[in-house]
């Protein structure tokens, strides 16, 4: 329940306080997120991410990258063990489901300039 509360206060901000222009900080590196069944890597997911954030203030996130990244990449780590990047991984309902616990993560450590997380790109590779 506390997490639906403050999915919801996030989803509020959002569309009662964007700017009118926002900035995207694209994050330097992908990220590589393996996928174990048994005690074999099965496949390789590669994502790469941007963060929104108020105009002017990109530099921020980049100021707490190594920060972030780690809180990004075990959000990515759970969803893979949790079965997420099985089958249809890239529907509408999953994409939205890993948006929303990226952009939790993300808001914790970027504050109060954040406004999303933007999947730009993403692949899974079976091994």
């Amino acid at each position: 329940a506390a997490k639906e509360d403050e999915k919801a206060k996030r989803e509020k901000k959002k569309e009662k306080e964007e700017p009118a222009a926002t900035d995207y900080a694209q994050l330097n590196r992908q990220f590589v997120v393996p996928i174990v069944n048994g005690d074999r890597v099965a496949a390789m997911v590669v994502a790469s991410l941007a963060i929104e954030v108020e105009q002017g203030q990109s530099d921020l996130v980049f100021d707490v990258e190594p920060k972030l990244r780690d809180a990004l990449l075990e959000v990515l780590f759970i969803h893979a063990h949790s079965g997420g990047f099985d089958g249809q991984f890239t529907s509408r309902l999953a994409m939205k489901d890993l948006r929303d616990r990226l952009s939790a993560v993300a808001e914790d450590i970027v504050g109060s300039v954040f406004y999303d997380v933007l999947i730009t790109e993403i692949v899974r590779q079976d091994l």
